[in-house]
């Protein structure tokens, strides 16, 4: 599977908290874009998971992000809880980019956590690992995004 080297992802956080947001992007049916989220705390303990799906009323598809943040309770315990996000595209490749939309950064900081990180491929072909502040993030991101970005269903 193409993604980044494993020395790169170590850097963030320990390689099973990859390998499981992995994991949760591949058991998402959706075909495009298949995403998966880990909450854990700063100790490295996993505190949910998530992955992209068809809502129960199938009418819209739930971010991992959100999947992950409502299986989590209570929300405090999620104090400077980290995130991290992996997209699989239909080859099974990481997609270039995991960052999270508006709407999900707005939940995020809703349920207390902190940072999160996700794998970025570079114009090089190389790839990053980036890591947002949810906190700072909040300050960029408008009411009005949020709502556009849940009513189309789609990742910024």
């Amino acid at each position: 599977m193409n993604r980044p080297a494993s020395h790169i992802l170590k850097d963030t956080a320990d390689l099973k908290l990859w390998q499981e947001a992995e994991r949760q992007a591949l058991r998402s049916h959706l075909k495009a874009h298949r995403t998966g989220a880990v909450i854990f705390d700063k100790r490295g303990r996993i505190l949910s998971t998530g992955c992209s799906h068809i809502g129960p009323n199938k009418s819209r598809w739930t971010h991992a992000e959100e999947h992950a943040c409502s299986r989590m309770w209570p929300a405090l315990e999620t104090l400077s809880a980290h995130c991290i996000i992996v997209t699989v595209n239909k080859n099974g490749h990481w997609a270039c980019s995991s960052r999270p939309c508006a709407m999900c950064i707005n939940m995020l900081n809703h349920y207390n956590i902190q940072y999160a990180t996700y794998a970025e491929k570079c114009n090089d072909g190389s790839w990053e690992v980036n890591q947002i502040i949810i906190p700072d993030m909040m300050d960029r991101v408008k009411e009005i995004d949020i709502t556009a970005q849940y009513a189309k269903h789609m990742r910024i």
